[in-house]
């Protein structure tokens, strides 16, 4: 199974401070909304992504603190997911890849969001 995911994500801005950027060499994620948080230290992110050709059973997303590394944080069985608890400031990359009983997708894009 080798298919490529694509990833948007949904950035919750606070109070006019907030940044993305799209990366990755096979796709490109865009930020599409933002809400206000209301801790000024705390922030989640809202991702989505196009539902894998592969007949996926779930995907799992992955987190980074510096691009290079990354950990599941969650394994979820529809296209979107919500990382919680993201300290305001830090910058975070994430990458999604779908998985069935024939295998692995290739990963997403690496999107990389500052709440």
């Amino acid at each position: 199974m080798r298919t490529r995911l694509l990833l948007t994500v949904l950035i919750p801005l606070l109070a006019a401070c907030g940044s993305s950027k799209g990366g990755g060499s096979t796709s490109t994620a865009t930020s599409t909304s933002g809400s206000t948080s209301s801790s000024p230290s705390v922030a989640s992110v809202a991702l989505t992504w196009a539902a894998s050709t592969g007949n996926p059973s779930g995907y799992y997303v992955e987190e980074s603190g510096d691009g290079t590394t990354f950990t599941t944080v969650q394994t979820v069985y529809t296209n979107a997911a919500t990382v919680a608890s993201l300290t305001v400031g830090h910058t975070y990359y994430f990458r999604v890849r779908a998985y069935n009983a024939g295998g692995y997708s290739s990963y997403s894009n690496t999107f990389s969001v500052t709440p």
